[in-house]
């Protein structure tokens, strides 16, 4: 977990400690893999290789370790709390928008569209929501519309009301200008 924090906060500051690190960064700008992943990947590849050398029992531990590095590394790159951007498209936009306020507490922005098929005119509905209440925010969206089109990605990092900036400011007591400017 150490080595794992240690190498997030290089990575952070776009540094490298040398060695697979650097594969693993080439890795990550190319391939747009997580630097978790390509960590996983590369100094994977190594420990397989040592399957020769050391008994399974080692490899093993090895490949645990670094499962744990890659994902500590990934932690420190994006942040404990994920968030997906989720952007929704129905005819019934009112009804989701209204659920989505009322019952579930999530703020929604709307966004007329034009649909580049058919010219069809609608509007998307964008809300930003924990990774842990996707479930219960597409289970409540295919209720009212099961053939609403839901788009999800995830998102590294969400500023504004009601959000990290905000919060982390108003546990210190302190006013977050930049927050506060998106309100």
């Amino acid at each position: 977990i150490i080595t794992g924090a240690g190498l997030g906060l290089v990575f952070r500051g776009n540094a490298s400690t040398g060695g697979t690190a650097i594969i693993s960064q080439i890795v990550n700008k190319y391939f747009k893999v997580s630097l978790g992943i390509a960590i996983l990947f590369v100094d994977g590849l190594v420990i397989l290789s040592a399957m020769y050398a050391f008994n399974a029992d080692i490899v093993l531990f090895s490949l645990i370790c670094l499962f744990t590095i890659g994902r500590v590394v990934d932690m420190i790159q994006v942040g404990l709390v994920r968030s997906k951007n989720v952007m929704i498209i129905s005819p019934k936009y009112v009804a989701i928008q209204e659920r989505l306020l009322r019952e579930l507490d999530k703020g929604v922005t709307l966004v007329p569209i034009e649909g580049g098929y058919r010219s069809a005119k609608g509007m998307l509905l964008m809300t930003v929501i924990r990774e842990k209440d996707f479930p219960r925010l597409k289970e409540a969206i295919l209720e009212i519309d099961e053939e609403a089109f839901l788009i999800s990605m995830s998102a590294s990092e969400v500023y504004g009301k009601g959000f990290s900036l905000k919060k982390v400011a108003d546990s210190y007591g302190v006013e977050a200008t930049n927050a506060n400017n998106l309100q």
